[in-house]
């Protein structure tokens, strides 16, 4: 297999189940895929894999990642799940299970599994299990110490952490500035149109669908994963 070259940061701290201790390994595209738009990377996912989101329209910084796992289908469609906040102003993070298409918004997207080579991950049954147990019983967005990447490795591996963060800290970033960049920046806009008329309408009803389409989507999850 084609390999790619990733920098493990030496920096992260590791608190159990550790698979290596180098500095760099030689990273298979089984775990690390090239940056693909959905239609593309769904065929090579797995119930369980860590999806990336690639930079795009309304994201800043180099902290701006958003992290995902992905959940499966249901009726034919590819869901995640993955703590998220859809509307900035009115609702929290919540974890929920989402469409991958309306999550990436056009855009790219990778399978993203380079910690395992350093940390065992659960079998597929256990990761979902860990997702929905974490769903149904609730967490509260920290920035730096419950993001969207804390509850994905949480579940796939057991251990709450943000590579994301960590960098930040030691380069002595602000929290303002890492705050704005990974909460303000990756979101879905449920108002999709400012204008008026037909716009605001069809808005509406698509809300309302996406809404519709979650629930259903999360009784199902709920009842394939719960046990």
């Amino acid at each position: 297999a084609e390999k790619i070259d990733v920098i493990l940061d030496p920096r992260m701290r590791i608190r159990s189940r550790l698979w290596g201790q180098h500095k760099s390994k030689m990273i298979s595209r089984d775990l690390v895929t090239p940056w693909l738009s959905v239609n593309k990377l769904i065929p090579l996912l797995q119930q369980g894999d860590r999806i990336e989101f690639g930079p795009g329209e309304g994201i800043g910084g180099v902290f701006a990642r958003h992290w995902a796992l992905y959940a499966g289908m249901h009726n034919g469609v590819p869901y995640l799940i993955h703590l998220y906040k859809w509307d900035g102003q009115q609702q929290d993070y919540e974890i929920l299970y989402d469409k991958v298409a309306d999550v990436a918004a056009g855009r790219l997207v990778r399978r993203d599994n380079s910690m395992d080579v350093r940390m065992k991950p659960f079998q597929v049954d256990r990761i979902m299990h860990e997702a929905e147990k974490t769903r149904k019983e609730g967490r509260a967005y920290d920035l730096l110490q419950y993001n969207c990447e804390h509850f994905v490795n949480g579940c796939r591996y057991g251990v709450e952490i943000s590579e994301q963060v960590e960098p930040a800290q030691v380069l002595g970033k602000s929290v303002n500035v890492l705050q704005s960049s990974i909460s303000t920046n990756f979101r879905i806009n449920l108002s999709f149109s400012s204008g008026g008329g037909s716009s605001n309408s069809s808005g509406s009803r698509r809300q309302k669908q996406m809404v519709e389409d979650r629930m259903a989507a999360t009784d199902a999850f709920a009842l394939k994963f719960g046990g």
